[in-house]
């Protein structure tokens, strides 16, 4: 089986992980020596993360393990930002970079919490897949041949999964 995340959001809209994500994009692009405002919009975006898994993960192991992952995708994320704000430019390869970290941080959580149910779960980043399969991802390429290597390389990882002991991914 496959779960395809969307980032975390809370009760309104405006409190939701993408939200905060491109809000944080725009201050580093066009705000100089706004660093400390959008390391505050990680801050919260961590700790909203580490609250939902204080309150929902019962193991300490996974909790801990749950918390690392999130600190590290925090500080790539800032490092992201400081580029930003750098260049003051968001490219859209930056701007998809920024984002993603919602998908990735909300698929990781679900992972934990599947994994704290005593259900084995792995987590499959899109990404990596098309690192690992080496595959064309440009304009160039019809769509109709990226998305059937997209499949095709999903599919593989997913089959990975299950040879591994692993009954589905993220």
């Amino acid at each position: 089986m496959a779960v395809i995340c969307s980032a975390r959001s809370s009760q309104t809209k405006n409190e939701g992980t993408t939200t905060r994500l491109l809000r944080a994009a725009k201050i580093a692009e066009t705000h100089p020596g706004s660093r400390e405002q959008f390391k505050e919009i990680v801050t919260a975006i961590r700790d909203d993360h580490i609250h939902a898994a204080d309150e929902s993960i019962a193991s300490p192991k996974l909790r801990e393990s749950y918390r690392n992952i999130v600190d590290t995708e925090c500080q790539s994320l800032t490092s992201i930002l400081e580029s930003v704000q750098e260049i003051e430019e968001l490219s859209p390869k930056a701007e998809n970079k920024i984002i993603s970290k919602g998908e990735k941080l909300a698929c990781q959580f679900l992972t934990t919490l599947l994994e704290d149910s005593g259900i084995p779960a792995q987590l499959v980043d899109l990404t990596d897949v098309i690192k690992r399969h080496k595959l064309n991802i440009s304009t160039e390429v019809p769509e109709r041949l990226l998305y059937a290597a997209l499949s095709e390389a999903f599919r593989h990882e997913i089959l990975d999964c299950a040879s591994s002991g692993i009954g589905g991914a993220n």
